[in-house]
């Protein structure tokens, strides 16, 4: 079965809503970059900032039980935090801590005091971001600045939307 998880901002996307199953879809990627299997320890933190959640979603239940795993998920609105439940749902009898940070990028500003507050060991993690590109460049100096090297820093890009 595939899933795909969608937000809707534009006629092409909320489109997608009105398929009926059955129809014929052309889908391209994912192309194997983006998964679990690229870390190379136990501790991972995952950064997903809006619909950047969706491919950690996926990837946090790929890990083993033994991953020790922190989660941010960084929304400007409670409403926007789509998936809560199913992430929720995921890190239940895990060692999983998840940080919703909810409000304006002045209030969760990302800069390395900030990530080193709620993930003091994150320099020994394997980083894992997806969001807009103005949080990637934040988190990516971020993390830099603490000492991840960059072959522990994985990063799903996406261009859509505002910064």
């Amino acid at each position: 079965m595939m899933r795909i998880t969608v937000k809707s901002l534009g006629d092409h996307s909320a489109a997608l809503a009105h398929l009926k199953p059955g129809v014929r879809v052309i889908a391209e990627g994912p192309y194997g970059v983006f998964k679990a299997d690229r870390a190379f320890g136990k501790k991972i933190a995952l950064i997903g900032g809006g619909v950047g959640i969706t491919p950690l979603r996926a990837i946090l239940q790929e890990f083993e039980n033994d991953a020790e795993i922190d989660l941010i998920y960084r929304v400007l609105t409670t409403e926007e935090l789509v998936l809560k439940s199913e992430i929720e749902a995921l890190v239940k009898g895990r060692n999983i801590r998840v940080h919703y940070l909810v409000g304006p990028p002045s209030e969760f500003p990302m800069a390395s005091t900030d990530l080193l507050k709620l993930i003091p060991h994150l320099a020994e993690c394997d980083v894992f971001l997806c969001g807009p590109p103005g949080l990637a460049r934040i988190v990516r100096h971020s993390v830099e600045s603490i000492g991840v090297p960059s072959s522990k820093f994985h990063h799903e890009a996406f261009a859509f939307g505002s910064d």
